[in-house]
Parts: C-alpha cells; structure tokens; sequence
C-alpha cells in the first residue's frame, strides 16, 4: 500500500478537479488531503473518499519556507502517517513540503504540481527555486506548454525531472444537463432570446474579461440579437460594469455573479469564449466543450493542445479584441446544423482526449515508476 500526502496551499470550497485527482485507486493508495490555509465549511466531498482531510488553518502569512513551524506540522504527519509520496499543489506548498521532508523520518518523494503559468520570475525565486527543485522528486505539469515554460524559466532543471498530466475529469455533471430553452427560461427569462456567447471565471486580468467586452461591443453592433453571459466574481467587477455601461451594452452584457450551476449556466448558451492572457489547461474551456458548446480560446497556454486539429472551436490571437470581434461573429453567423456539428466534436474530444481515468492513470504510473525506482536503488 502506497500512502500520499496531497499538500494543498488553501481551502477555498469544493473543488472539482481534487474531487477527481485526488482518491486514487483504494485498493493501491491511502491518500490524505492536507489544506495549509481554510477552514472547513462542511463542503468538502473528499471527506467522503480519501482516507482523510486535514485542515491546518494556517495564517498565510506564516507560509515562509523559513518558518519552521507550518514545515513541522507536515513533518508529524509524514511520521504519523508513514508517508511514501508528497504531492505538493502551488509554490509555497511546495516549498514547506520539501521542508517537511527533509525534517522528516521517512524521507519521502515529494512531487509539485504545476496547475499555471506563474506572474512573475525574479532572480529571488530562481535561486529559491534553483535550490528546491534539486529535493523534489518531480513536477508534474498540466499541459506541454507549461512543460516547456518551466523547463526554460528555472536554472539547471533536469528535463526527466517533468511530467505531463493533463487534468481530466468524468463530465457526468455537464453531459446531460438539460434542454436549452427550458433552462433559459428557468434560469434567466428576462434575457432575450437569441444568440447568447457566455464565459466563466474569476473577474480578474489574466481572464481579460475587458478585452471580452470590447469584442463584443463590435459583434453587439452588427447582429443585434447577440448576448454576453459572465459567470463569476472578482476584484475587477465594478470595473467591468461600468465598462458595459460607457460602451451601451447594458441590455445585452449580463453579469451572473458566481454560481454553482455552471452545468445547467452552460446549456444556456450556444458559444463558449475564453479569451484568457494565459492558461495551464482550463478546467472552464474542457468542462463547456463536455457540454456540447462551440469554443473561441485564445491561443496561450495549454488551449492549443485542447483544440488544434480536432474541429471544436477557434483560436484567437491572445489579446487582440478584434480577431476575437472577427471569431465570435463568424461563429454567431454559422448555420445552426454546423454549430451543432462542432458541439458535437467538442464534447468527443473533451470526454475521450481528458477523461478523469487518464489523469488517475498519468499520476499513478509517475509514483509507481518512483517507488519501484527507489526500491531497485
């Protein structure tokens, strides 16, 4: 029996993508969960399906590799739990799980997991990271194009030391969630109906809901029975409203809030639009291609591994608001029938090319090649 540590920054709510990852095979893995930073709100479905859930409760601010004492607390679990593997989420998880390790009895392997492209890269965090990655066992990265950023941004980093696992999930929740316009009057009757492009995620700058907004503005202008739909919340909200309102847009850009009924949000709509600055491999993009929608995404990160070839959707140039314009009003224009064609290829390429099984699989042939190694040594 192998026993894992998925150390994780912060507790923010039910996650989907940990709720998939994280109980690996029962019958080869007792798993424990571990949130440094949150408290439990009762929410958490792994409760039901790891062995256990920790939650530290950490102050942030206490998060410094320096700081012996989040590190410690690790270490006891380690040695409690007699700990094989580490599976850090996000840098200062690592950092305090490469700590722990070293602290602890058991010397595990420890892994992090690279779920995004990092804002910045100082000459700090390089030696920082310089030294830190020489402990780890592994990185497992969400997609090749972020395999080959951090294979380029850190110093000396061992190119057999990167993984990619892409993030997979079942879909059950966006398959079958319901008929159109029977949600659409359910959910948002004082919506028009029409052609209705949407978006979700967090109202914040990498998201580039303002460039969005500007692309639509030029669609708004010239198919007049065309929606904007923005699902999700964030510092840039107020901004973005008075950015519809200066435009005109009112009447047709409709912010949603943050909602825990993205499934049934999706089936509302006939085009999904992610203009994002930069990505991994979004969870949002995969998630409504399972719904059967045509995409536009730009193209950074991991969306051109989703999309090229495969006849789902458009890519754009990141943060050109016109060629975005130019997309969404050729997809807007297309004849119902071949919308429905693309749906239908994006949702096989979603279910078949991320599928939660693959992802289990990818992570449980990288600790198992680890321990069989180490056993071998």
């Amino acid at each position: 029996m192998i026993n894992v540590l998925q150390l994780v920054k912060e507790y923010r709510g039910n996650h989907h993508l940990f709720n998939e990852l994280f109980p690996l095979d029962p019958a080869k893995y007792r798993v424990t969960v571990c949130y440094l930073t949150g408290e439990n709100n009762g929410n958490n479905l792994l409760e039901n399906t790891v062995d256990e859930v920790i939650y530290l409760d950490l102050k942030e601010t206490s998060l410094k590799w320096y700081n012996l004492a989040p590190a410690n607390k690790i270490k006891k679990i380690i040695d409690g739990k007699n700990i094989d593997i580490i599976n850090c989420h996000r840098h200062r998880a690592t950092l305090i799980g490469v700590v722990a390790a070293t602290m602890s009895k058991k010397s595990p392997s420890v892994f992090s997991t690279i779920h995004g492209f990092e804002r910045k890269s100082t000459i700090r965090r390089k030696v920082i990271d310089y030294f830190f990655n020489r402990r780890l066992e592994g990185l497992i990265l969400v997609s090749e194009a972020l395999r080959q950023y951090v294979l380029m941004n850190n110093w000396a980093l061992v190119s057999t030391k990167l993984h990619t696992v892409y993030n997979g999930s079942s879909f059950s929740r966006f398959i079958n969630s319901g008929e159109k316009q029977l949600i659409r009057k359910t959910l948002f009757s004082s919506i028009p109906d029409g052609f209705w492009f949407g978006t979700a995620g967090r109202l914040v700058p990498v998201k580039n809901h303002e460039g969005l907004i500007h692309a639509f503005n030029r669609v708004a202008r010239q198919m007049a029975n065309c929606h904007l739909l923005i699902a999700g919340s964030g510092p840039l909200e107020k901004y973005l409203k008075g950015l519809v309102d200066e435009l005109g847009l009112a009447s047709k850009v409709h912010f949603l809030g943050y909602r825990t009924d993205i499934p049934e949000v999706l089936k509302t709509l006939d085009a999904f639009v992610l203009p994002s600055r930069r990505e991994g491999l979004p969870m949002a993009l995969l998630e409504a291609m399972a719904s059967g929608l045509p995409v536009v995404g730009s193209r950074v990160g991991g969306i051109p591994e989703i999309l090229q070839g495969c006849g789902a959707g458009m890519l754009v140039t990141p943060m050109d608001s016109d060629d975005l314009a130019v997309k969404m009003l050729e997809m807007a224009k297309m004849p119902s029938e071949q919308l429905h064609t693309i749906g239908i290829l994006a949702k096989q390429r979603a279910v078949e090319g991320f599928s939660a099984r693959a992802m289990i699989d990818g992570y449980d042939k990288i600790f198992r090649s680890t321990l069989d190694k180490h056993l071998a040594a």
